[in-house]
């Protein structure tokens, strides 16, 4: 039966012409940034674009250093000041932060706070050197300290949540290797565009439960040998193996043509190139993993919400347009000013959950009494849970 509820869901024209868009997003993914990638290494040369642009990254990181250590932090910073330049200007764009690459911009944000009021490169002349150290790693836990220590209107850390961030963010691993981060971001970018191709798997299992009604041939179904528990565990587990294999398929896909392009070299490099003060000690391919787990789990649930709602409503137009509401429409709730609990909630919601580079980056964690479960566990697990919920309750709407 799981064959045959498989077989209507991709012998609709519709569905393969939507499967077949997403597919071409996801083309367009690894092209247009591969297309807008540039280098220009100064010093009168021309600049280059394209492939040429991230081989040329990866060889100016290479020969910078292998680890971002005090040392190296403090020499660079060191010859930076030397130049006595203001490090606005169009002059050292053109002499030092151009040839330096992707290594100014990392270190300038090192040193910024958590959340920026704005960038400023001159932030890297006023770093005190005049104990001879930069003191980059102490640096990057005071910029989290003071995070942790503000006052916000919404609510401050209590203290066990204080104790429980700086203990996650003392465990990373020290010095950070240093590399390009052309290639972990394509990556991560096409892993998650998997949350576009929910859009897909709505339009295609919209109508999983809602076409037997809607073409009359719900109630001839019922009364069949198979019943309705059978019919219904057919039909969800064809919705989940049309919606996991789409999304599983693209990703493998693009995976492999990355790897063909530049190979999974860039895949040990710590997370905190992003930014420093992410409190996770995981590498890119480590993240990489958990940004594919989190759009499964995602397409896990609104999967099973699809189900639900075309079961219960009996209409594929009313399951699209809920579905398709409830990932859209969070995008545009605003944060609360005063409100812990709704900003908590608001936070669980798949746009905002969606990009783990986001998540990584906010000391967002949820309290049970002395507990703390940080963002990424308590997202993954609320998806799971409510997910497996609305399956559980199939049987009791579909009547």
């Amino acid at each position: 039966m799981i064959w045959f509820e498989l077989k209507k869901i991709l012998s609709k024209r519709l569905n393969l012409i939507a499967m077949a868009a997403g597919y071409v997003m996801l083309a367009l993914c690894i092209f247009l940034p591969i297309r807008k990638e540039s280098y220009n290494p100064g010093a009168g040369n021309e600049a280059v674009s394209g492939m040429e642009a991230v081989r040329m990254k990866r060889m100016c990181a290479a020969s910078q250093t292998d680890y971002i250590t005090e040392e190296f932090v403090t020499a660079t910073l060191r010859q930076i000041q030397d130049q006595k330049m203001d490090l606005n200007s169009d002059r050292a764009y053109v002499e030092v932060i151009r040839p330096s690459g992707e290594l100014f911009y990392f270190l300038r944000r090192s040193y910024e706070e958590i959340t920026p009021k704005g960038y400023d490169n001159n932030i890297l002349n006023d770093v005190d050197l005049s104990d001879e150290s930069a003191d980059f790693y102490e640096t990057r836990l005071d910029l989290i300290r003071g995070h942790l220590d503000k006052d916000w209107s919404f609510g401050n850390y209590t203290e066990t949540e204080k104790a429980y961030w700086m203990s996650r963010a003392e465990k990373i691993t020290q010095p950070f290797r240093w590399g390009s981060l052309a290639v972990p971001k394509l990556e991560l970018l096409v892993l998650a565009a998997g949350f576009y191709q929910l859009f897909v798997i709505t339009t295609c299992i919209s109508g999983v439960f809602a076409s037997e009604s809607e073409s009359g041939a719900f109630q001839l179904l019922l009364s069949t040998k198979h019943g309705r528990g059978r019919l219904i565990a057919a039909k969800a587990g064809a919705a989940m193996l049309s919606a996991f294999g789409y999304l599983l398929t693209g990703q493998a896909v693009c995976f492999a043509v990355i790897g063909m392009l530049f190979g999974f070299e860039d895949l040990g490099l710590p997370v905190q190139l992003l930014e420093t003060t992410i409190p996770y000690d995981l590498t890119f391919g480590q993240v990489c993993a958990l940004q594919a787990l989190t759009i499964w789990l995602i397409a896990f649930f609104v999967t099973a919400f699809i189900l639900f709602v075309s079961a219960g409503s009996k209409s594929s137009l009313a399951a699209m347009a809920v579905t398709l509401t409830l990932l859209i429409a969070p995008a545009f709730f605003p944060a609360s000013k005063s409100s812990d609990l709704w900003n908590h909630i608001n936070y669980l919601f798949a746009v905002r959950f969606a990009d783990i580079k986001q998540v990584l980056g906010m000391f967002i964690d949820y309290r049970l009494g002395a507990v703390c479960i940080d963002y990424l566990t308590m997202g993954m697990t609320v998806h799971a849970a409510f997910g497996a919920l609305l399956l559980a309750g199939l049987k009791k709407v579909y009547l």
